[in-house]
């Protein structure tokens, strides 16, 4: 059945990441998000970063066109966003949020913003 819009959410990559082989995930993550892109889709893949070493983290970054950073320090949770060709500032941004809402204490620039049809 043809689809106008493609989507592949993995939660969590890290546990893959932590059961098999690392060729064999770095392998798996070229051909899906390959794939992904060939079909124009949208693909979320949630990795908890202090279950695998530092290198490991950047080189599936580096398979990624974006990346969504997010962190606890204390009591502040905090965003950066990489990879976007607009957004200017790559610093760390307060946010909070409840059940039902979502709100960023700091402000992201960027040199444009882009609207696309789904």
């Amino acid at each position: 059945k043809h689809h106008a819009f493609h989507s592949v959410v993995i939660d969590s990559l890290s546990s893959i990441i932590l059961l098999t082989p690392w060729a064999g995930v770095y392998e798996f993550l070229q051909r899906l998000t390959a794939t992904v892109r060939h079909y124009q889709g949208l693909g979320w893949f949630v990795l908890y970063r202090n279950l695998l070493e530092g290198s490991r983290s950047e080189i599936v970054k580096s398979v990624m066109d974006a990346v969504f950073d997010m962190k606890q320090e204390e009591d502040r949770y905090l965003l950066r966003l990489e990879g976007f060709l607009e957004i200017k500032n790559r610093d760390w941004i307060p946010y909070t949020f409840t059940q039902r809402s979502f709100e960023l204490a700091g402000t992201i620039e960027m040199d444009r913003i882009g609207i696309s049809k789904l």
